[in-house]
């Protein structure tokens, strides 16, 4: 599978499939106006990269603002990482959040607690 970048929009999130890391990347605002014809076509690579089984796997999300339709997706990206990691991949969520923003860092946690995935909370360095 080859590498996918999707760029951050002024709504959207920005997207990266690194399959040859073993990485995937969310940032920015997630808060498309039709959050159903956005993620889909997303959600559709996940699917067919998840299907190559992975050995390892990062999904790092470094989301600054998401609505509820995309708080939906995350948690459906959420479920399919359980999947994964129950059919033997080694999965971690990194999710990072500005150490300012308490909202996003309870939002992690709250994430963390829905799936039995291995989750880190990661505080954004501020320079």
């Amino acid at each position: 599978m080859e590498k996918i970048y999707i760029p951050e929009g002024e709504s959207t999130p920005g997207f990266m499939l690194k399959p040859e890391e073993g990485e995937i990347i969310f940032w920015g605002q997630a808060c498309p106006e039709d959050a159903y014809d956005f993620y889909e076509p997303i959600i559709e690579k996940l699917r067919e990269y998840f299907a190559t089984s992975p050995k390892k796997l990062s999904f790092i999300f470094n989301i600054s603002y998401y609505n509820t339709a995309s708080s939906k997706i995350i948690v459906s990206i959420l479920q399919m990482l359980e999947d994964l990691l129950r059919n033997g991949s080694d999965v971690k969520v990194i999710w990072y959040y500005d150490p300012y923003d308490e909202d996003m860092m309870i939002a992690g946690e709250d994430f963390s607690e829905i799936v039995d995935v291995p989750f880190e909370l990661k505080p954004i360095q501020n320079e």
